[in-house]
């Protein structure tokens, strides 16, 4: 995904730190940008500056207002939306003439053969081999902007997009160029990154959606689709009205006991943030993982270190976001697990072991890189006693400790209707939507299929999973995509639950409340004693460049 420009630290000079404070008649009514920034936490020694990439949040959002919804005020060459999936009809675009005849000749081998004419016969074959019907998108519409409208995105990027008649440029996720035996991403053809010794096979581009920033006072957009052989797609095309709820910061901590901090979070403006803590080892090497509210749609913030002693109270804030995983461990497995009320009762009394994001390992990635998981699997003792020192076999047989896991996050319905999902999770465990239980796992049954119906708007799901360490444990979702063909028929596709990729490339739904990624600048001390700043010497850290959740063993 596209990386924000590079924090630049914020130099404050000696002369600036022992100037006499500025009397009111000499105050100026806006903001010196080489005045330092005042300390919105009095009792805090740390501070680090933090950037929120909004746009990569974006990106991976699925839209409030769909142009499915909206009434155009024109259309070109019937372009039109499914009500439900919210994706561009397909339509069959191949001359009439040639598939009159194609007709007549598929019912002349119906009529050799005894059999009566089934209509969708045509509908089934094949676009190349056999001349059957080629399915596209096609045309174009405009609709009306209101203010509430911040930006219009689409998937994937077979489209032009028109803003007042001007044909506008879009911001895309970041592609992949592949070459054998070296893997190179770029950001706007311009390539940042490569990784050695992968050999992969054919050629192309990973995009899979692009965005358009909407101008204060613009009037109307007209989206475009481009056709082509393998574009004949347009998903998920309509507007965010609001900013990515919560972004994620990793803070470096060099010398410190990041255990023994409690980090609170400020807006550029000063007014404070819910903050929560994914992961603090009382390891000065490790750094700390934080999740703050960035719901206002402020880029620049403040995180305030402070001892835990004097830390002020926490303000009351639950994520709202993708998936999040989270593992605790008993020292003895207990049978109360295997009903859902034992398992509530003794995940608030187990001890926490981890806390983060599940990713995939760079090697499990198409794209090379980490990459949200919606499929978890853990084999052997994964966890480490008391979150430090490895179980010895010797523990392990004396102990006969049991983990715990909840992997739950927010996720968008664009359409209110019944769908499939598959879930699993063993070898045993439950899962829950908005709180209800709607399946439980035990024993052999590892997945659990099923139909619903589910309301339109935000939704919480939740994946539960027990078991005694040394056993493998699994969880994961999917869901039947909403595809259909030409007769209505729906397609045989099962992607991961909310992924951003389909089986042959089809790009899938965007689901999932996105995670804001975050650039940090480097650690900012007061030193109390001489009444003055500094500024610390550790180096920036990107907040996806090392695997959040900092557990031995988990994918």
């Amino acid at each position: 995904m596209k990386l924000p420009n590079k924090i630049k630290p914020l130099l404050i000079t000696l002369s600036l730190c022992c100037a006499a404070p500025l009397s009111a008649a000499d105050a100026e009514p806006a903001a010196d940008p080489a005045k330092p920034v005042p300390w919105h936490v009095e009792n805090a020694e740390l501070r680090v500056p933090v950037k929120v990439n909004v746009k990569a949040a974006w990106l991976r959002m699925p839209p409030q207002v769909y142009l499915a919804d909206l009434k155009p005020l024109e259309t070109t060459d019937g372009l039109a939306f499914d009500p439900q999936s919210k994706d561009a009809i397909r339509i069959d675009v191949r001359d009439p003439k040639e598939k009159a005849a194609t007709i007549a000749k598929e019912k002349e081998k119906y009529k050799k053969a005894g059999k009566a004419w089934d209509p969708k016969a045509y509908g089934r074959m094949l676009e190349d081999e056999e001349g059957g019907p080629i399915m596209r998108v096609k045309g174009s519409v405009t609709v009306a902007l209101k203010p509430a409208y911040k930006v219009f995105t689409w998937r994937p990027q077979t489209a032009k997009v028109y803003i007042d008649g001007k044909l506008v440029r879009p911001d895309h996720i970041d592609s992949m160029h592949w070459q054998r035996g070296e893997i190179f991403w770029q950001e706007h053809g311009k390539v940042v990154g490569r990784r050695e010794g992968v050999e992969t096979r054919g050629g192309g581009d990973g995009v899979q959606g692009s965005l358009v920033t909407i101008p204060t006072g613009a009037k109307t957009l007209k989206v475009e689709v481009v056709p082509g052989r393998w574009h004949h797609h347009l998903r998920q095309a309509g507007f965010i009205t609001r900013y990515p709820k919560v972004a994620r910061a990793t803070l470096c901590l060099p010398g410190r006991d990041p255990s023994k901090l409690v980090p609170v979070v400020h807006r550029a403006n000063g007014k404070r943030v819910g903050c929560r803590v994914v992961w603090a080892q009382a390891d000065h090497a490790e750094p700390m993982t934080i999740m703050f509210d960035s719901s206002s749609g402020d880029e620049e913030y403040w995180v305030y270190l402070v001892d835990q002693a004097k830390a002020p109270a926490a303000l009351e804030w639950t994520p709202q976001v993708e998936l999040i995983q989270e593992i605790r461990q008993l020292d003895r497995y207990n049978p109360e697990a295997e009903t859902l009320a034992g398992f509530e009762k003794l995940w608030g009394s187990a001890a926490i072991v981890g806390r983060g994001i599940p990713r995939k390992r760079p090697g499990e990635s198409a794209l090379g890189r980490l990459k949200p998981t919606r499929v978890i699997y853990t084999g052997n003792p994964p966890f480490r006693q008391k979150g430090s020192k490895p179980f010895t076999l010797h523990e392990l047989a004396g102990s006969q400790p049991a983990t715990l896991c909840r992997m739950s996050g927010s996720f968008h319905i664009a359409a209110t209707g019944f769908y499939r999902l598959f879930c699993l999770s063993g070898p045993g465990g439950y899962v829950l939507l908005d709180g209800q239980l709607i399946a439980s796992f035990r024993g052999g049954k590892s997945g659990r299929l099923f139909e619903m119906e589910i309301e339109k708007g935000q939704h919480r799901i939740e994946v539960l999973r027990y078991a005694p360490s040394g056993q493998v444990g699994w969880a994961g979702m999917w869901w039947k995509d909403q595809v259909k063909d030409l007769n209505g028929d729906y397609s045989i596709h099962w992607p991961l639950f909310g992924e951003t990729g389909g089986n042959m490339g089809r790009p899938s739904y965007l689901l999932w409340e996105p995670l804001a990624d975050t650039m940090t600048a480097p650690l900012e001390i007061v030193r109390k004693s001489r009444g003055q700043h500094s500024v610390g010497t550790s180096s920036p850290i990107r907040a996806g460049s090392i695997p959040p959740l900092a557990i031995p063993g988990m994918r």
